[in-house]
C-alpha cells in the first residue's frame, strides 16, 4: 500500500510531491530541508493537529511574502482514498473522500505513533511530560481515556478554586470530592497497567538494539492511593488549599540495571530505551488496529553508532508503515533524500 503525499506553501515546501511506499521509508537530508515537514504533514493528515505549532505557523515563508494558504494532500494508491487538509485565512477544514470537515472527527483518525527529539526529555524532564506521553499511547488504544483525563483536569481546577476560597462548604467540596476520587483512581490504575506491561517487554527490546544483556524497566509511581475510597479518606482529612495527591501527581521512572537510567546510562544509551519503547508501543497498537497504525521518527538516529542503528532500522516493529528522518544513510532500506 503506497501514498501519495503532497504538499503546498507548507513550511519550507512550496509544492513538493513524493510517493512512500509501505515498507519503511528513510527521509534523508541536511538541515532545514524539509524533513520534518513531511511527517508533520502526514501527522496533520491522520490525527488532524501538528505537534509542533498552530495551524497559522506553518504558512510558506518565501523570500518575498508569507503565504496566506497552505494545503496537504494524502492519497492512498491502493484504496483509492484521499485526505485533504486546508487552511486559508484562519480557516482550516479537512476533506476525506469528499466528504468536509471543520475538524477532523474521531472515526477518521489513524493511530500515529510519533517520535520527536523533544521525546528525549521523557527521562530528564519533568512528571508531566512523562505523562503526557504515555497519555497520549493510552488514549489511541481507548479513547475514554483521554475523555476521562479532560473531564479529571477540569474536576482538578474546580476543586482547587473552591479551596482557594474562605466561605465554601464541606458539601460543596465533597461533590468535587466524590468526582475526582474516581477519576483519579481509574486514570491512575489503567497508567499502571499499561507501564506493566510494557516494563516487562523491555528489557528484550533494549537488547535487541544494543546487543548487550543489560536490564531496563519502568517503575511507576503513584499520586494517590489506588482505591478511589481510599483517595477520599485522604482527601477528607486533608487541610490544604491546593489538592496535592491524585493522578496529576503520578510518574514512572527508567530503571537501567538497578538504578535511575537519567544517572547512569550515557545519553546513546537513553536514547536506545526511548526507541526500545516506541518499539514496544507500536507492537500493542498493531495488536489491536494491525497494519492502519502508523509510525513517524524524526531525527531517529544520532547519537546511535553504526551498529546501533543497523538494529534499530531492523526492529519488526518499522518494518512497515514507519517513515524516519536522518541527516545522511548508507543501507538496505528504502530511502528518500532531500535537498
Amino acid at each position: 500500500m503506497s501514498h501519495l503525499l503532497r504538499l503546498q506553501n507548507f513550511r519550507c515546501h512550496q509544492d513538493y510531491q513524493v510517493e512512500l511506499p509501505s515498507e519503511l521509508t528513510i527521509i534523508t537530508g541536511p538541515n532545514g530541508s524539509g524533513k520534518t515537514s513531511l511527517i508533520e504533514a502526514m501527522y496533520l493528515a491522520y490525527q488532524g493537529k501538528s505537534w509542533r505549532s498552530n495551524f497559522d505557523q506553518i504558512r510558506c515563508q518565501t523570500s518575498r511574502q508569507l503565504s496566506d494558504w497552505w494545503r496537504v494532500d494524502l492519497t492512498d494508491q491502493t484504496e483509492k482514498t484521499t485526505r485533504t487538509i486546508k487552511y486559508q485565512s484562519g480557516q482550516k477544514s479537512f476533506t476525506i473522500n469528499d466528504r468536509t470537515y471543520c475538524r477532523l472527527p474521531l472515526a477518521m483518525k489513524v493511530p500515529v505513533i510519533l517520535f520527536d527529539p523533544g521525546d528525549m526529555q521523557l527521562l530528564y524532564g519533568s512528571p508531566t511530560r512523562r505523562r503526557q506521553f504515555i497519555d497520549r499511547f493510552i488514549a489511541q488504544l481507548e479513547p475514554a481515556h483521554q475523555r476521562e483525563l479532560n473531564k479529571f483536569n477540569r474536576v482538578l481546577k474546580q476543586r482547587n478554586i473552591l479551596l482557594k476560597q474562605d466561605d465554601y462548604s464541606a458539601e460543596e467540596l465533597m461533590i468535587w470530592d466524590i468526582q475526582f476520587s474516581d477519576l483519579s483512581s481509574t486514570i491512575s490504575q489503567r497508567r499502571r497497567q499499561y507501564l506493566q506491561g510494557i516494563s516487562e517487554m523491555l528489557s528484550v527490546e533494549y537488547q535487541q538494539i544494543a546487543g548487550s544483556n543489560q536490564m531496563v524497566q519502568l517503575r511507576f509511581s503513584p499520586g494517590a492511593p489506588t482505591t478511589s475510597q481510599a483517595i477520599m479518606h485522604r482527601l477528607t482529612g486533608s487541610h490544604d488549599r491546593l489538592t496535592t495527591i491524585g493522578a496529576q501527581k503520578d510518574d514512572y521512572k527508567f530503571i537501567f540495571g538497578g538504578s535511575e537510567a537519567k544517572s547512569v546510562a550515557s545519553r546513546g544509551e537513553n536514547r536506545t530505551i526511548i526507541f526500545a519503547l516506541l518499539s514496544i508501543i507500536t507492537k500493542l497498537a498493531r495488536q489491536q488496529y494491525g497494519d492502519q497504525v502508523v509510525v513517524l521518527l524524526d531525527d531517529i538516529d544520532s547519537e546511535l553508532d553504526y551498529s546501533h542503528r543497523i538494529n534499530l532500522y531492523d526492529l519488526p516493529s518499522f518494518q512497515s508503515h514507519t517513515i524516519a528522518t536522518t541527516l545522511d544513510y548508507r543501507g538496505d532500506h528504502h530511502s528518500i533524500r532531500l535537498g
